[in-house]
Protein backbone atom coordinates (compact mmCIF):
# COMPACT_ATOMS: atom_id res chain seq x y z
CA UNK A 1 0.00 0.00 0.00
CA UNK A 2 2.35 2.19 1.07
CA UNK A 3 4.90 1.43 -2.31
CA UNK A 4 1.64 1.92 -4.18
CA UNK A 5 1.17 5.55 -2.35
CA UNK A 6 5.04 6.77 -3.46
CA UNK A 7 4.25 6.28 -6.58
CA UNK A 8 0.81 7.92 -7.14
CA UNK A 9 2.57 10.92 -5.45
CA UNK A 10 5.93 10.27 -7.41
CA UNK A 11 3.66 10.66 -10.57
CA UNK A 12 1.61 13.57 -9.28
CA UNK A 13 4.87 15.73 -8.86
CA UNK A 14 6.52 14.56 -12.26
CA UNK A 15 2.88 15.13 -14.04
CA UNK A 16 2.76 18.78 -12.45
CA UNK A 17 6.19 19.48 -13.23
CA UNK A 18 5.89 18.38 -16.53
CA UNK A 19 3.22 20.57 -16.66
CA UNK A 20 4.86 23.84 -15.40
CA UNK A 21 7.27 23.34 -18.33
CA UNK A 22 4.85 22.60 -21.14
CA UNK A 23 3.20 25.87 -20.18
CA UNK A 24 5.99 27.89 -19.99
CA UNK A 25 7.47 26.51 -23.52
CA UNK A 26 3.90 28.05 -24.65
CA UNK A 27 4.29 31.18 -23.20
CA UNK A 28 7.80 30.96 -24.68
CA UNK A 29 6.50 30.08 -28.16
CA UNK A 30 3.90 32.81 -28.58
CA UNK A 31 6.43 35.09 -27.34
CA UNK A 32 9.07 34.00 -29.68
CA UNK A 33 6.16 34.51 -32.64
CA UNK A 34 5.52 37.83 -31.35
CA UNK A 35 8.93 39.16 -31.78
CA UNK A 36 9.13 37.36 -35.36
CA UNK A 37 6.13 39.07 -36.84
CA UNK A 38 7.61 42.42 -35.68
CA UNK A 39 11.33 41.64 -37.31
CA UNK A 40 11.12 43.85 -40.17
CA UNK A 41 9.20 46.57 -39.17
CA UNK A 42 9.40 47.27 -35.62
CA UNK A 43 12.92 45.33 -34.42
CA UNK A 44 13.61 46.99 -31.35
CA UNK A 45 10.64 45.59 -30.47
CA UNK A 46 11.54 42.22 -31.26
CA UNK A 47 14.39 43.11 -29.67
CA UNK A 48 12.70 43.94 -26.43
CA UNK A 49 10.49 40.24 -26.26
CA UNK A 50 13.62 38.60 -26.56
CA UNK A 51 15.19 39.79 -24.11
CA UNK A 52 12.32 39.69 -21.89
CA UNK A 53 12.56 35.67 -22.22
CA UNK A 54 14.62 33.85 -19.90
CA UNK A 55 16.18 30.98 -21.70
CA UNK A 56 16.80 28.80 -18.74
CA UNK A 57 13.44 28.49 -18.95
CA UNK A 58 13.36 27.12 -22.28
CA UNK A 59 13.43 23.12 -22.52
CA UNK A 60 12.49 21.97 -26.07
CA UNK A 61 15.42 21.99 -28.18
CA UNK A 62 13.20 23.20 -31.05
CA UNK A 63 12.21 26.57 -28.99
CA UNK A 64 15.77 27.07 -27.87
CA UNK A 65 17.25 26.69 -31.45
CA UNK A 66 14.36 29.34 -32.43
CA UNK A 67 15.72 31.63 -29.72
CA UNK A 68 19.32 31.87 -30.34
CA UNK A 69 18.33 32.37 -34.49
CA UNK A 70 16.14 34.92 -33.38
CA UNK A 71 17.64 36.86 -30.86
CA UNK A 72 20.58 36.77 -33.61
CA UNK A 73 18.64 38.71 -36.04
CA UNK A 74 17.05 41.07 -33.95
CA UNK A 75 20.50 42.50 -32.76
CA UNK A 76 21.82 42.40 -35.81
CA UNK A 77 18.60 44.74 -37.16
CA UNK A 78 19.64 46.88 -34.10
CA UNK A 79 22.87 47.17 -35.40
CA UNK A 80 24.11 45.49 -32.89
CA UNK A 81 27.47 44.04 -34.20
CA UNK A 82 27.84 40.32 -32.43
CA UNK A 83 31.88 38.86 -32.70
CA UNK A 84 30.93 35.70 -30.55
CA UNK A 85 28.92 33.11 -32.34
CA UNK A 86 28.10 30.94 -28.77
CA UNK A 87 24.43 31.82 -29.46
CA UNK A 88 24.13 31.35 -32.98
CA UNK A 89 26.28 28.01 -32.87
CA UNK A 90 23.29 25.99 -30.98
CA UNK A 91 20.84 26.83 -33.77
CA UNK A 92 23.51 25.84 -36.49
CA UNK A 93 23.84 22.74 -35.09
CA UNK A 94 19.58 21.77 -34.46
CA UNK A 95 19.00 22.97 -37.86
CA UNK A 96 21.55 21.01 -39.51
CA UNK A 97 20.76 17.78 -37.14
CA UNK A 98 17.04 18.63 -38.67
CA UNK A 99 17.85 19.29 -42.01
CA UNK A 100 14.17 18.43 -43.62
CA UNK A 101 11.99 20.23 -41.20
CA UNK A 102 13.30 24.05 -41.21
CA UNK A 103 15.07 24.61 -44.51
CA UNK A 104 14.54 28.60 -43.96
CA UNK A 105 15.76 28.39 -40.25
CA UNK A 106 19.07 26.62 -41.31
CA UNK A 107 19.19 29.28 -43.98
CA UNK A 108 19.21 31.92 -41.79
CA UNK A 109 21.34 30.23 -39.01
CA UNK A 110 24.47 29.89 -41.58
CA UNK A 111 23.61 33.60 -42.72
CA UNK A 112 23.94 34.92 -39.33
CA UNK A 113 26.64 32.69 -38.27
CA UNK A 114 28.63 34.09 -41.19
CA UNK A 115 27.79 37.62 -40.27
CA UNK A 116 29.00 36.80 -36.81
CA UNK A 117 32.15 35.40 -37.95
CA UNK A 118 32.77 38.25 -40.36
CA UNK A 119 32.60 40.58 -37.36
CA UNK A 120 34.77 38.36 -35.26
CA UNK A 121 37.62 38.32 -38.46
CA UNK A 122 37.03 34.79 -39.12
CA UNK A 123 36.81 35.45 -42.37
CA UNK A 124 37.22 31.90 -43.87
CA UNK A 125 34.77 30.38 -41.64
CA UNK A 126 32.35 33.67 -42.57
CA UNK A 127 32.57 32.89 -46.04
CA UNK A 128 31.93 28.98 -45.96
CA UNK A 129 28.93 30.07 -43.70
CA UNK A 130 27.58 32.69 -46.38
CA UNK A 131 28.02 30.21 -49.36
CA UNK A 132 26.14 27.50 -47.16
CA UNK A 133 23.56 30.08 -46.98
CA UNK A 134 23.46 30.95 -50.40
CA UNK A 135 22.82 27.38 -51.67
CA UNK A 136 20.09 27.20 -48.68
CA UNK A 137 18.28 29.97 -50.01
CA UNK A 138 18.74 29.36 -53.61
CA UNK A 139 17.37 26.03 -53.11
CA UNK A 140 13.94 26.95 -51.20
CA UNK A 141 13.73 30.20 -54.05
CA UNK A 142 14.90 32.45 -51.69
CA UNK A 143 16.75 34.92 -53.99
CA UNK A 144 16.53 38.00 -51.52
CA UNK A 145 18.35 36.23 -49.28
CA UNK A 146 20.71 34.77 -52.02
CA UNK A 147 21.38 37.98 -52.61
CA UNK A 148 22.25 39.54 -49.37
CA UNK A 149 24.69 36.07 -48.74
CA UNK A 150 26.36 36.82 -52.09
CA UNK A 151 26.39 40.58 -50.78
CA UNK A 152 28.14 39.63 -47.45
CA UNK A 153 31.02 37.40 -49.18
CA UNK A 154 31.74 40.46 -51.11
CA UNK A 155 31.88 42.75 -48.22
CA UNK A 156 34.43 40.06 -46.79
CA UNK A 157 36.44 39.88 -49.84
CA UNK A 158 37.20 43.89 -49.93
CA UNK A 159 38.31 43.86 -46.44
CA UNK A 160 40.53 41.23 -47.87
CA UNK A 161 41.19 43.95 -50.51
CA UNK A 162 40.43 41.22 -52.86
CA UNK A 163 38.72 43.34 -55.22
CA UNK A 164 38.34 41.07 -58.19
CA UNK A 165 36.33 38.13 -56.23
CA UNK A 166 34.67 40.88 -54.36
CA UNK A 167 33.32 42.54 -57.69
CA UNK A 168 32.20 38.83 -58.68
CA UNK A 169 30.32 38.44 -55.30
CA UNK A 170 28.72 41.61 -55.78
CA UNK A 171 27.53 40.96 -59.27
CA UNK A 172 26.06 37.50 -58.53
CA UNK A 173 23.84 39.50 -55.61
CA UNK A 174 22.65 41.81 -58.44
CA UNK A 175 21.53 38.99 -60.26
CA UNK A 176 20.18 37.52 -57.73
CA UNK A 177 18.30 40.39 -56.13
CA UNK A 178 17.00 41.18 -59.39
CA UNK A 179 15.23 38.14 -59.52
CA UNK A 180 14.11 38.51 -56.13
CA UNK A 181 12.47 41.90 -57.59
CA UNK A 182 14.39 43.79 -54.72
CA UNK A 183 14.80 47.51 -56.58
CA UNK A 184 16.53 48.85 -53.60
CA UNK A 185 18.74 46.65 -53.14
CA UNK A 186 19.50 45.86 -56.42
CA UNK A 187 20.45 49.69 -56.98
CA UNK A 188 22.70 49.08 -53.79
CA UNK A 189 24.77 46.41 -55.54
CA UNK A 190 25.11 48.20 -58.56
CA UNK A 191 26.51 50.85 -57.08
CA UNK A 192 29.27 48.55 -55.27
CA UNK A 193 30.06 46.74 -58.41
CA UNK A 194 30.86 50.29 -60.01
CA UNK A 195 32.75 50.77 -56.93
CA UNK A 196 35.22 47.59 -56.72
CA UNK A 197 35.80 48.16 -60.66
CA UNK A 198 37.15 51.43 -60.23
CA UNK A 199 39.04 49.99 -56.92
CA UNK A 200 40.65 47.38 -59.45
CA UNK A 201 41.98 50.05 -61.92
CA UNK A 202 43.49 51.97 -59.23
Amino acid sequence: MKKILLIIIVFTILSTTLLKLDLLDRETAKSLDSACMLMDEQPDSSLNILLSINPSDIKSEYLQAQYALYLTQAKHYNHINENSDSLISFAVDFYDANKSSNPIQRMLGHYYSGIINANARKYSDAITDLIKAGQLAESQNQYLWLGRAQSEIARIYNKMSAFSEAAAYDSLACQAFRTSGDTVSLQLQTLRVCLNLNQIKH
